[in-house]
């Protein structure tokens, strides 16, 4: 996604993508600790994963969003590195395109959250893409 969406990367916007893996995954983290917290036995996993969603995820949404406002923020700065960042951080990906490309280059992952909110992704089709 990075390279496809500002067409090459720098040095500087290579670095702080790893950040942003990192970002991801705390926030992953305070899911799967919720979890844990509810069913550790994991009998009803199924019933677990909604009440964890449910206890957790506006504090995990809210903290997404906060931190991609802040990223896109960046975007407007005349140097070069730290633009492409903004736009790389708080893009996710917005076409079924951009997942069959990243499919392609055995990318196992992208957000597409906010193209299934607009509707610019559909999810059946966004799954048969990546099938």
């Amino acid at each position: 996604w990075a390279a496809v969406s500002v067409g090459h990367l720098q040095v500087l916007s290579v670095v702080f993508m790893v950040m942003l893996v990192g970002i991801g995954e705390d926030m992953a983290m305070h899911l799967i600790a919720r979890l844990e917290v509810l069913r550790p036995d994991r009998a009803t996993i199924r019933g677990a994963i909604v009440m964890a969603f449910r206890a957790v995820g506006p504090g995990v949404i809210t903290g997404t969003l906060t931190t991609a406002v802040a990223f896109a923020a960046t975007g407007f700065t005349r140097f070069a590195g730290v633009a492409e960042l903004g736009v790389i951080a708080a893009g996710g990906v917005s076409r079924v395109e951009d997942l069959r490309a990243l499919n392609d280059c055995g990318v196992e992952g992208a957000i597409i959250g906010r193209a299934l909110y607009t509707g610019d992704i559909d999810l059946r089709e966004a799954l048969e893409v990546t099938a």
